[in-house]
């Protein structure tokens, strides 16, 4: 049997699969080698992320060690006020939302100038090139991937269209390519995973993925108000819409071939702020109590995963 972890893009709502992780860290703790602990990243073979999960996933796969939980954590809590802070001056509509400084600086003291290709775990992470107008699948047992830092293909998978500014040109292939956020055509990037862990292992009959949302919008869009909207009103919404579909796109067809095999956590934001911007510390707050939620009712969903890795560590 082959496990594969996947983590949807989302901005600060990261910080759901990130405790979600953290809490599952600690049961595998008490699962294997009698509580002696074990790194999570181990008991997958395929990690997988978009955007801010592309972050996650980088951090638990990097050559280095993989970043601990608490430090994921307070990344989203003290970097996501920096990264998410409206710029001084802007010009109007005619400029992105964020300056790109902050975000480039966190990756940069995450990442240093660790390689793609020294990832401890296969990792798969999304973008798209405005260049060839088509999806980036980076892989990191790729060769032509492989030499690429960390922080380039993190700057990348998280420049969505209106928040930050695209990352490049970086040559990737022997072509110099713009990049922006995965989520334009793969904000829940288990498909991608799942199709990969396919063709590298095409004897392996059982695939099991776990897949980890940063929560469902619950925000209806007024119809009436739509209605009168210009190209401006609709930006913003637009882009969660094309998040939304895309991620609900892949729900429906990993259910469809693998059922039960696939093991989604979805929550659903009833008192969060959907807004994948909103670092306020009311909203971090919110965000923590609704992850503390998940996790407790969700018990039955922590049980999949935990047997599933049970069976793949017998």
């Amino acid at each position: 049997m082959k496990l594969i972890l996947s983590i949807d893009g989302g901005g600060i709502r990261g910080l759901l699969p990130a405790i979600v992780l953290s809490h599952l860290q600690e049961q595998v703790n008490d699962q294997i080698d009698d509580g002696g602990g074990k790194p999570l990243v181990e008991c997958f073979d395929l990690i997988a992320g978009t955007s801010t999960g592309a972050l996650i996933a980088m951090g638990l796969t990097r050559g280095t060690g993989p970043v601990d939980f608490k430090t994921i954590t307070e990344i989203y809590t003290e970097w996501g006020p920096r990264i998410f802070k409206r710029r001084a001056w802007r010009r109007g509509i005619f400029e992105e939302r964020y300056d790109a400084g902050p975000l480039e600086t966190a990756l940069q003291e995450v990442f240093g100038n660790e390689l793609f290709g020294a990832c401890t775990r296969k990792t798969l992470i999304t973008s798209y090139d405005l260049s060839t107008r088509q999806p980036v699948v980076f892989k990191s047992w790729k060769e032509e991937h492989g030499e690429l830092k960390l922080r380039d293909i993190g700057r990348g998978t998280s420049a969505a269209p209106h928040y930050f500014e695209p990352m490049g040109p970086i040559s990737i292939e022997g072509l110099d390519r713009g990049l922006i956020d995965g989520g334009v055509f793969a904000n829940n990037p288990a498909m991608c995973a799942y199709t990969e862990a396919k063709r590298i292992w095409p004897d392996e009959s059982e695939f099991v993925v776990v897949s980890l949302g940063t929560g469902q919008n619950t925000r209806p869009i007024d119809v009436e108000k739509a209605k009168r909207w210009g190209s401006i009103e609709w930006a913003l919404p637009m882009l969660d819409i094309l998040f939304d579909a895309s991620a609900s796109a892949v729900d429906y067809h990993l259910k469809q071939l693998i059922g039960s095999r696939y093991l989604r956590l979805q929550p659903k934001l009833t008192f969060v702020n959907d807004d994948l911007d909103d670092a306020s510390a009311d909203n971090l707050k919110d965000l923590k109590i609704l992850a503390t939620q998940v996790v407790h009712e969700n018990g039955a969903w922590l049980g999949k995963v935990k047997t599933a890795i049970a069976q793949r560590e017998s």
